[in-house]
């Protein structure tokens, strides 16, 4: 059967008092009245609470069964808690409401249709909210409503584009040296900042490897006069968070607070202190301590543990990227050191600042500056050697798991490099994307050796390496690791289809902007631009980028980049 309309037959008939109630009522806006909506109307209103504008609004009587009041504001007896105002009447929630009511009318006519409504559901609906779709006001107002939809639809499509782009970086220097990068956000009333130091593990002296970890871990356990437990409450207080991390070319410092200016300014005041004098108590370094040698005897019981250690101090036999914390050398290390360590690497002119958030340019300014003033001289930070190529070795580790953890690679790629697009293309395709790359297709899809079989590029100050990783069982790790290993010559050989690369680049570019949908994430990229020294424009480069890549460059890159006979293996449970 086709779309059923009604007559006029089919409206049911009003008395004379329905009639006079069923007037349409004009409201103005700011009016003073209380009404008592019914829950077709509820839903039509939502929570409009606007009070800027003026202008009229055409309403049912029936519906909102208005009363005047001598009283500002309209005011909900059953829908709203308390005494507040409820709904406040604004043009645009006119409109908005206008429209929707318009809608209702449109379906009582029958030139709307909507399955979760029955026949004598529309007939309710007539009854009881039709208002006569030519009303001079109601036409004006349902077109307002409609010209406003099409021009926010369309001005929408225009900034589709946009929201492609990354976000505008401004950077500057503080006059005590330190590299700023600030990014304003407005939408959400938070602002996020991370400092970043040449202060990672890289850094940790011979016979004391540890010690950068361990000053990372003291900074905010007291400061000035402060101790830990005045630090978490007063940001607790304003609802400021601290964190950061530690990794193997930097440490970070991180927090998160409202925007307000009171709050954020309670926030910054705790951070300027951990940032100007950290205790580096002996006591408390010495309960840290303790429990890092805890964790790490527990740690290296675990077989994923002892795989990526070994793997890379095999790696890096003679780099400090391979050196790696023992017990011993955390008992070496003393609290003095922790101080000594502080004062060279957390300085100023070693210090990335990245500001993201509700905060203009001459406040980030200021910012800067009190931050950059906080932390101490500091001193020039030199980096070791670059690590030397890689020699190819085999290392096996006994261990009582059922299954073999195995690692394979070599120092690949440093932060900067011009290979660096062609290598993230063509990984995709070898290992990193999931089960539409290689490895996956051939080790686990085809033969079952493993559940999950991944290649990763870390790109370091200095060559950090590329991964490959799987777990399978003890007894067919050799098989499994031979198919590993051709299928990384195939792919050097011959290098990506011409499917597989667009499927890359589709992935990689298409997904692109879900890397950039929060403050949190935007923090992330634009504090490793600064601290790696990336170009500003890296972010609206990246798509572009990425989509630019052929097979050829992808083939010469890993060429370039990758030679089997140079990789490490190494094999935890043979």
């Amino acid at each position: 059967m086709g779309k059923q309309t009604r007559g006029a037959d089919d409206i049911p008939k009003r008395t004379p008092n329905q009639e006079q109630n069923h007037k349409i009522a004009r409201l103005t806006i700011g009016e003073s009245v209380e009404f008592e909506p019914v829950d077709s109307l509820r839903a039509c209103l939502g929570n409009c609470r606007s009070q800027d504008a003026s202008g009229p609004l055409v309403v049912h009587p029936y519906l909102y069964r208005a009363k005047p009041r001598g009283k500002a504001g309209i005011r909900d007896r059953n829908g709203f808690p308390g005494s507040q105002p409820a709904i406040a009447l604004s043009r645009r929630n006119s409109l908005l409401i206008a429209f929707r009511l318009s809608r209702l009318v449109a379906m009582e006519n029958g030139n709307y249709t909507s399955p979760s409504r029955t026949r004598a559901e529309i007939r309710k609906f007539h009854a009881l909210a039709f208002v006569p779709f030519s009303d001079p006001q109601r036409k004006e107002v349902f077109m307002r409503s409609v010209l406003r939809f099409c021009f926010s639809f369309f001005l929408l499509l225009g900034l589709a584009g946009l929201a492609q782009a990354g976000p505008v970086i401004a950077h500057w220097q503080t006059p005590a040296g330190t590299r700023v990068y600030f990014v304003p956000l407005r939408d959400l009333p938070i602002l996020d900042v991370q400092l970043d130091f040449a202060a990672g593990s890289v850094f940790d002296p011979a016979g004391k490897a540890g010690l950068a970890f361990l000053t990372h871990a003291l900074l905010d356990l007291g400061a000035e006069d402060l101790d830990e437990t005045a630090i978490s409450n007063r940001l607790a207080d304003v609802g400021a968070t601290l964190g950061g991390g530690l990794e193997r070319d930097r440490a970070s410092i991180r927090l998160r607070t409202l925007a307000q200016p009171e709050k954020r300014a309670e926030a910054f005041a705790v951070l300027e202190r951990i940032l100007r004098q950290p205790h580096f108590d002996a006591a408390i370094f010495a309960r840290e301590r303790d429990r890092a040698i805890a964790g790490l005897k527990d740690a290296l019981t675990r077989p994923g543990t002892l795989a990526n250690r070994a793997f890379w101090s095999t790696l890096y036999p003679e780099h400090p990227y391979g050196r790696l914390t023992t017990p011993e050398s955390l008992v070496a290390t003393q609290a003095e050191d922790l101080r000594q360590f502080w004062q060279e690497h957390y300085g100023a002119t070693n210090a990335v600042l990245t500001i993201v958030g509700d905060i203009s340019r001459a406040e980030a300014e200021s910012l800067a500056e009190r931050l950059a003033a906080a932390l101490p001289a500091g001193g020039k930070v030199v980096l070791p050697e670059p690590p030397r190529p890689g020699v190819g070795k085999t290392v096996a580790i006994p261990h009582p798991a059922s299954q073999a953890h195995i690692f394979a690679g070599t120092p690949a790629i440093a932060r900067g490099d011009p290979d660096f697009f062609p290598l993230l293309v063509g990984n995709y395709t070898l290992g990193g994307g999931g089960f539409v790359s290689r490895l996956m297709t051939e080790v686990r899809e085809k033969r079952g050796f493993a559940y999950s079989v991944y290649s990763a590029f870390s790109p370091l100050r200095q060559a950090g390496p590329f991964l490959i990783g799987l777990q399978t069982r003890k007894e067919q790790a050799d098989e499994a690791l031979a198919v590993t290993r051709k299928v990384v010559s195939d792919f050097l050989e011959k290098g990506p289809t011409p499917e597989e690369l667009k499927t890359a680049q589709d992935n990689l570019a298409g997904s692109f902007p879900l890397r950039l949908d929060s403050n949190g994430k935007i923090l992330d990229h634009v504090a490793t631009i600064g601290f790696y020294g990336l170009p500003l424009d890296y972010l609206d480069t990246y798509q572009a980028r990425v989509r630019a890549v052929t097979a050829e460059d992808v083939r010469r890159s890993f060429a370039r980049h990758l030679d089997p006979q140079a990789f490490v293996t190494v094999i935890v449970g043979p």
